[in-house]
């Protein structure tokens, strides 16, 4: 990604609150889901933004009777 001529490295503080109070309200909608709600989390366990780890925490506290977790070994955020 480092290569991308689109990519950037840098944000403003104002994009970090955004992106901060987005994941929040991602959560907090995801803890609502419904239990008929089939879900598929797939994470990188080199993700420097979504950690595996907090991603597995959330993961165990979804309501949802139908999900899977998938953790690609080795991979960062963006899973090619």
């Amino acid at each position: 990604h480092l290569r991308d001529p689109l990519g950037r490295d840098r944000q403003s503080v104002r994009e970090i609150m955004k992106c901060i109070s987005a994941n929040y309200a991602g959560k907090r909608a995801a803890l609502k889901m419904s239990r008929q709600t089939p879900l598929l989390m797939v994470v990188g366990s080199k993700d420097k933004l979504c950690n595996s780890k907090a991603t597995a925490k959330l993961f165990a506290k979804l309501p949802t009777a139908d999900k899977q977790l998938i953790t690609i070994r080795d991979q960062g955020h963006l899973l090619v």
